[in-house]
């Protein structure tokens, strides 16, 4: 079945009022916990990695805005690091 106690989420869309959001939550087996934020709420993107290192790519910010960043998660510094902009 694999580890079900560590998984990492990292932006998306939450129903109205919230829209697109920015949140990077942890998943510590138990609840999730929110651990940083993107630099952009963002949704329709690409993502991957683990619960200790991923990246997330690009995506759409309703209503008109497209997210060209990508940005690196490192949970060492519980931060998210911007490493291109298109």
């Amino acid at each position: 079945m694999g580890d079900t106690t560590a998984a990492l989420f990292a932006g998306g869309y939450r129903n109205p009022p919230a829209g697109s959001v920015a949140n990077a939550e942890d998943w510590n087996g138990a609840s999730w916990v929110e651990v940083a934020d993107l630099s952009a709420a963002r949704e329709n993107h690409t993502a991957a990695g683990t619960s200790t290192a991923g990246f997330v790519i690009s995506g759409n910010s309703p209503p008109d805005s497209r997210v060209t960043s990508t940005e690196e998660w490192s949970s060492s510094t519980n931060s998210t690091k911007t490493i291109d902009t298109d």
